[in-house]
């Protein structure tokens, strides 16, 4: 018994050809370039096609590829990138600044002993909370109201937004004057 083949057309320009050259985008769809049905060449970005693709639980492979249009290459839109965010979501910029921050205090309190996985989390949400801030340099600040004050001056030896590990540790010794 022969089984039988999913094959379908997908139609659209070429986006992109990856760098291995294994498979091209077309219509927003990777399809893979099978070891099976070898391209002699493939298709340029721009060009419009009908491409055969056999559907499998691995992805689609290329059975055959008729170039459109006599081999016109159209030009292709460039994706909208919104204020040099990579086209990424709010969310998305949050969680990489999260994530960043993270990944520096466990750096940072990789060098400390004393410093507990807990310390660590509560390094990185002050950091968090540094790095989004509005920027000072002419940058709007939030309305006053309940919610950060103003810096208030402080003390020889208080501290001031410190994380809670750094309470009461104090400076390493000074070297005392030796008088005769």
């Amino acid at each position: 018994m022969m089984a039988t083949r999913n094959l379908e057309t997908v139609t659209g320009l070429v986006e992109q050809i990856n760098a291995r050259r294994t498979g091209i985008k077309v219509a927003g769809e990777w399809l893979n370039v099978s070891q099976y049905h070898a391209l002699a060449d493939l298709p340029t970005p721009g060009q419009r096609l009908d491409v055969q693709v056999e559907k499998t639980d691995r992805g689609a492979w290329i059975q055959s590829i008729d170039v459109l249009d006599g081999g016109q290459v159209h030009p292709l839109s460039m994706p909208s990138r919104r204020s040099g965010s990579g086209g990424r979501s709010p969310a998305e910029l949050r969680e990489i600044r999260r994530l960043t921050c993270l990944k520096a205090a466990a750096a940072f309190g990789a060098s400390r002993p004393d410093m507990k996985s807990a310390d660590v989390l509560k390094v990185a949400d002050l950091w968090v909370a540094w790095v989004e801030q509005p920027e000072r340099k002419g940058e709007s600040r939030p309305p006053e109201g309940p919610g950060p004050h103003p810096p208030q001056p402080i003390e020889a030896g208080q501290t001031r937004g410190a994380a809670p590990f750094f309470a009461g540790r104090t400076r390493r010794p000074q070297p005392k004057e030796i008088t005769q």
